[in-house]
């Protein structure tokens, strides 16, 4: 089998591989970034959604804005996310960077398709309770 720097591997199939002490595929850095990086920020807009703390300084500030934000997700995640865009260095526009800008459009890509898993999730193992 080729490897990733082009030349042939000693092993012929995953589990001699793996039979080594090897492994099939591992995580590189940038996907453990990630998938990090999706799971602190969902952690954090749930967080802000439904924690005591946070809840009292929504109502503390009672605009609509903070009213909205908190209500949405979405909304709230965009601002998360971009902020943990900043933080993680993460960039979907490389090679390409536009200060702030590129945090912001990393912050509402990362939003958009967190907000679609949560859905999803919620579509498949969700329950409502009817009163």
């Amino acid at each position: 089998l080729p490897d990733r720097t082009g030349g042939v591997s000693d092993f012929q199939n995953p589990s001699q591989r793996i039979a080594a002490g090897g492994h099939c595929h591992s995580l590189d850095s940038r996907e453990m970034k990630l998938i990090a990086f999706a799971a602190i920020g969902r952690l954090l807009v749930w967080t802000i959604q439904t924690s005591g703390p946070t809840q009292r300084i929504k109502t503390w500030l009672n605009t609509d804005f903070t009213n909205e934000l908190w209500a949405c997700d979405f909304c709230l995640g965009f601002w998360v996310f971009a902020g943990l865009a900043a933080l993680f260095e993460i960039n979907i526009l490389e090679p390409y960077y536009f200060p702030i800008f590129s945090e912001i459009i990393t912050g509402l890509v990362a939003s958009f398709v967190v907000h679609l898993a949560r859905i999803g999730w919620t579509a498949k193992w969700g329950y409502e309770v009817l009163e």
